[in-house]
């Protein structure tokens, strides 16, 4: 559920965001793939 909690965040957030940041990435997955892969290959 703490993934929820956050998009709420970002949704109250997001025109504040807006402003602030050049660039928002919405949507993005975790890096549990990517943390795989990279362990891999350092083996």
């Amino acid at each position: 559920m703490v993934e929820m909690k956050n998009i709420v965040i970002v949704n109250e957030n997001l025109e504040e965001y807006k402003e602030n940041f050049d660039v928002i990435i919405l949507n993005d997955r975790d890096f549990n793939y990517i943390n795989k892969l990279l362990k891999e290959i350092i083996k």
